[in-house]
């Protein structure tokens, strides 16, 4: 199963927490954690700067709520244009 990070979706899908909740009840493994993101803040991953921090710290806070879960894979979608900064941040996440 694939649970979503975003609390823009609680409505249609209930909270992260209550997902979780409801496939242990189930029995059911999440496989992977879908990560927040505003499609247009997407390409601020890889800009130096306040907002590309923002950025890695958020999807550095869902990286830990899937450690948390034991979920082994995450998603996102780093759109933009790839850069030293953004690979940089990409590695501190890759090591959490």
């Amino acid at each position: 199963m694939i649970v979503s990070a975003d609390p823009k979706h609680n409505k249609q899908n209930g909270s992260f927490k209550k997902q979780a909740k409801w496939f242990r009840q189930c029995n059911l493994g999440i496989s992977s954690l879908h990560m927040r993101y505003n499609k247009m803040d997407l390409p601020k991953f890889w800009t130096e700067g306040k907002m590309g921090d923002w950025m890695e710290k958020r999807l550095a806070k869902d990286i830990k709520v899937a450690h948390k879960y034991n979920i082994k894979h995450v998603v996102t979608h780093l759109t933009g244009n790839p850069c030293q900064v953004g690979v940089d941040r990409l590695n501190r996440l890759l090591k959490l």
